[in-house]
């Protein structure tokens, strides 16, 4: 949907899924749908991309930033952040 306001409008060019299978749509909204909580508003401890790399586990392949995107497998107790961003 995102995809196709911003074509209706204008400011993409192309079918909606090769839009998000480029990742352009980054640029539109630079961030997931949320991130987790910690003891700072964007703590994630070792949970994002930099950590999973840290500890040798395959990252994500989607376009965007990477530090605050979630690579572990959500368990009971995590406490996450949602953010519709539009």
């Amino acid at each position: 949907a995102l995809a196709e306001g911003l074509r209706a409008l204008g400011l993409m060019k192309g079918g909606a899924e090769d839009a998000v299978s480029a990742g352009a749509l980054a640029l539109f909204f630079p961030h997931g749908l949320g991130h987790m909580l910690g003891m700072d508003v964007h703590d994630m401890g070792d949970a994002g991309e930099p950590g999973a790399a840290r500890a040798g586990m395959p990252g994500s392949a989607l376009a965007g930033p990477l530090p605050q995107r979630l690579v572990r497998e959500m368990q009971p107790g995590f406490v996450f952040a949602l953010e519709p961003g539009l």
